[in-house]
This record gives structure tokens, C-alpha cells and sequence, in this order.
């Protein structure tokens, strides 16, 4: 499964999608970084693929950091507003929406420009 290949059937209309390539491409990368890779594969249900990688993790003690904690940046005039948070990374939206909610903002979330479009569309008083 790690090793390169092309897709036999070229036409438009085949079943398989992809070139073949991810998972030698990822494989390598892996390799490279010293790290490991596995696969479970299940009949009829898919495939999970996992990895690992070392790295040395430099923790400065005089510093923490709380991915969820309250900025003080965000104005106390944004209470009981409505927000609209939209990215493609689900981590970037949890953490702004989480920032927002304790300081009673509503937030709605989209993960992409058309939707957020739809939600404006169907919340003209945002």
C-alpha cells in the first residue's frame, strides 16, 4: 500500500478516485522524520491510517498557555453580539468560539465562504 502506482483505468468515468500516490507520499515523509506509520483496514468499512513522530518538546516553565483560556483582548462591548467565525480548521474555529461563548457572545461557525454566504443570507441581522 506504500508503494507508488497509476490508476489503470484513466477514463472520466472510473469508481477510483486519486492518483495512487498519498500513501507512499505520506510513508516517506514519515520515514524521513524518523517516525511510524500503521495501517487497520476493515473489509466493507475503510481504512484507518495512523502516525508518529518524535520531536523534542521545549517547555518554557515560566510560561503557560491555555488554548481555550479568555483573551482580554476582546471588548466588553461584544456581549450579547452575534459572531460569525469562519475557517477551514476546526481547532482555529473551537478556540475563537469558545473565546467568544464566555464572554456571551453568540457565535455561529462556517467552514467555508459559501456557507458562511448561506448563514448572512439566512441571518440578515447578523
Amino acid at each position: 500500500l506504500f508503494t507508488p502506482y497509476y490508476q489503470a483505468d484513466s477514463r472520466i468515468t472510473r469508481e477510483q478516485e486519486g492518483t495512487g500516490l498519498g500513501l507512499a507520499i505520506v510513508a516517506k515523509l514519515v520515514e524521513l522524520m524518523q517516525g511510524t506509520i500503521k495501517l487497520k483496514s476493515t473489509e466493507g468499512r475503510g481504512t484507518v491510517v495512523t502516525f508518529q513522530l518524535p520531536f523534542d518538546m521545549k517547555i518554557d516553565s515560566s510560561a503557560s498557555c491555555d488554548l481555550l483560556a479568555v483573551s482580554n483582548h476582546i471588548p466588553v462591548q461584544w456581549q450579547h453580539l452575534t459572531c460569525l467565525v469562519v475557517d477551514d480548521t476546526p481547532l482555529n474555529v473551537l478556540v475563537l468560539q469558545k473565546q467568544l461563548q464566555r464572554r456571551n457572545t453568540k457565535v455561529l461557525t462556517a467552514v467555508n465562504g459559501k456557507e458562511a454566504v448561506d448563514i448572512v443570507a439566512a441571518n440578515p441581522d447578523l
